[in-house]
């Protein structure tokens, strides 16, 4: 399991952990998880404790996982970063199909067993149907609540890939060249004045900035989002209050 929103750094060195954590599962019959070395109390992610060293063939680091954390605040972010037992949770998730299905027996019964109606119907004419009835059933929920957290046995292997999570728009403006007062540019004609370290994303409409700092602005066809960088984190909350006031086509 991977997120579609990361950006990983040489390829190379990611496919290495992928096959290091297949083959770490398999020996084990535990779930393998990719661990970050933190650069800084970032409170935008979760993060992972790491217990008892796990020896293994392989070239990267394997610990048991003690626990996971949720997204912290600045000052617990600042301890796990001093205590230097934790790491960034990548999401990345690796396990062999019988492990897997297990925890998700023990922790989502109701998840498992409609992963088993959709298998049953695989390949026959009520494939469709069965795959939307079921799917339309089950609780929606994170893998990281619904699994991990619950998981009878975890390893965590610390990577050494570049990694960002740009899932977030304050995650952006260092994957992109700027200009010398720092700005970021993005699809968009941009001219500012007097302003610093600023991330425009447009659709190709001119956007102009004049005496601004620390900026995100989002210009789409029929909307518009400005918001301070550091808190970028908070437009998941602003999408909620769309959608509670029937503003979904903007979303």
């Amino acid at each position: 399991v991977t997120p579609a929103d990361h950006v990983v750094r040489p390829a190379s060195r990611f496919q290495r952990a992928l096959r290091e954590a297949a083959a770490l599962a398999q020996e084990s019959g535990a779930i393998v998880t990719f661990g970050i070395p933190p650069q800084s109390p970032h409170t935008g992610y979760g993060y992972i404790e790491r217990g008892a060293e796990r020896r293994h063939e392989g070239r990267l680091s394997a610990n048991e996982v003690v626990r996971f954390r949720e997204k912290p605040d600045q000052k617990t972010a600042a301890g796990y970063l001093e205590a230097g037992t934790f790491l960034w949770n990548s999401g990345v998730f690796v396990a062999t199909g019988k492990t897997f299905m297990g925890e998700l027996a023990r922790s989502l019964p109701d998840h498992h067993s409609a992963i088993q109606r959709i298998v049953a119907a695989w390949g026959s004419p009520d494939q469709e149907r069965v795959l939307r009835e079921e799917y339309g059933k089950v609780e929606k929920i994170s893998i990281d609540y619904g699994v991990m957290e619950r998981a009878e046995r975890v390893l965590v292997l610390e990577v050494d890939y570049e990694w960002s999570d740009v899932g977030s728009w304050a995650a952006i403006p260092p994957l992109h060249e700027a200009d010398e007062e720092g700005n970021v540019a993005l699809d968009a004609p941009v001219v500012t004045l007097d302003s610093r370290d600023c991330l425009v994303q447009g659709d190709g409409r001119l956007v102009t900035l004049i005496g601004l700092e620390g900026l995100v602005v989002v210009q789409t066809r029929d909307a518009t989002l400005i918001c301070p960088r550091e808190r970028a984190e908070e437009v998941k909350q602003l999408v909620v209050r769309l959608e509670e006031r029937g503003l979904d086509d903007y979303v």
